[in-house]
């Protein structure tokens, strides 16, 4: 057997796939994360101000969190809520150490005497003191952010159940298509493939970019009906002969 330089190139895709998935998938959410720090502070400045602005986000985490509670008060979901809030906040402030530059910017005028690493000194004149407002607007939004993804995370198993109900559905219409010699239509098979899949993206990009709070199930089961109906359409329409 001879060996061909696409097939080593075909077989490294195949184990390296997903940890493109988790890499892509990790690229977008942080994207996402930071457009949806950039618009609350384009907001603030532009429509609020920036008191009003940090009033309005904490208020929007106190009702977030309080949502979680009221989905399902039996399920862990307030602390995995708090545990995405937590690691997105530590991911852009505390990764990065803003947050001891803006708590040293806050105690030096009263503690000369603050210790100092690296570059403080500069980051403070250059950064905290001039984006002091700008910064506080984005850690309350970077946790909002946490708290949204957390029930999407939790919402999974039931896009999956839709899923699969739609797929089910979609094979016995396309086994009742065969039979009966039915219509053959590859273009709605993979309009509904792509469709579905841009429409849940589309849907939780709006959700965890959304400036106020909002009901999660506003967005969770019009996007599952969404899904299981795509996936209705995409599997009965799958080739009729493989």
């Amino acid at each position: 057997m001879t060996f061909k330089r696409g097939d080593g190139l075909q077989a490294h895709d195949v184990f390296l796939w997903p940890l493109k998935l988790v890499f892509y998938a990790w690229l977008t959410l942080a994207l996402m994360a930071l457009a949806a720090m950039g618009m609350e502070i384009v907001l603030a400045k532009q429509m609020w101000g920036d008191a009003a602005a940090l009033a309005q986000v904490q208020q929007t985490l106190r009702q977030d969190i309080e949502l979680t509670h009221s989905l399902r008060p039996e399920a862990p979901l307030t602390g995995l809520a708090k545990a995405c809030a937590r690691g997105v906040y530590g991911f852009f402030f505390q990764l990065i150490p803003i947050e001891r530059w803006m708590t040293n910017a806050a105690l030096l005028p009263a503690n000369p005497d603050i210790p100092t690493y690296g570059g403080d000194i500069i980051a403070r004149n250059h950064l905290v003191y001039h984006l002091q407002d700008e910064l506080y607007l984005a850690m309350v939004r970077a946790q909002i952010f946490g708290v949204r993804l957390a029930i999407l995370i939790r919402a999974l198993p039931l896009f999956l159940l839709v899923w699969v109900l739609g797929l089910v559905d979609g094979l016995t219409q396309r086994s009742i298509r065969r039979a009966c010699a039915g219509r053959e239509s590859s273009s709605m098979y993979h309009r509904a493939k792509f469709i579905q899949f841009a429409g849940l993206a589309t849907g939780a990009m709006l959700y965890l970019m959304w400036p106020v709070s909002i009901r999660p199930e506003w967005i969770v089961l019009p996007l599952a009906f969404l899904i299981g109906l795509l996936s209705r359409v995409q599997w009965t329409y799958l080739k009729k002969y493989l």
